[in-house]
């Protein structure tokens, strides 16, 4: 989808929110020094970030890439937050994910795997 469509929001909930991929574009900041002019152009960057959209605004998201929910499946604390502009150069995809599915959740007893060489 992309973000020129019109949207009401990403956000589907505080409690359970989505998980998304983003591609964007971002400015870059070329080495100091001097450089001839025709080299002189150096363009945006093309950017990915995954995180679970826990807030937007008409500017911006704001994506975490972790979340930790408590024995009572509310989240408490969020960590690794970016803020993504809002533009024409932003296209995303939603991971169908819910964090409270016990099917989602790890297998606790499983055997650890060995690690190749």
């Amino acid at each position: 989808m992309r973000l020129g469509e019109k949207l009401k929001s990403l956000i589907s909930s505080k409690s359970n929110p989505d998980l998304l991929i983003f591609r964007w574009k971002d400015p870059q900041e070329d080495e100091t020094g001097w450089k001839d002019f025709p080299l002189s152009f150096i363009g945006l960057a093309k950017c990915f970030s995954v995180g679970w959209v826990i807030a937007e605004d008409k500017e911006c998201f704001v994506l975490a890439a972790d979340l930790i929910v408590n024995d009572n499946n509310e989240i408490t604390d969020t960590g690794r937050r970016q803020s993504i502009y809002k533009g024409k150069l932003n296209i995303f995809w939603r991971v169908k994910f819910n964090i409270y599915d016990k099917k989602m959740e790890a297998i606790k007893n499983r055997k650890s795997i060995k690690a190749i060489k």
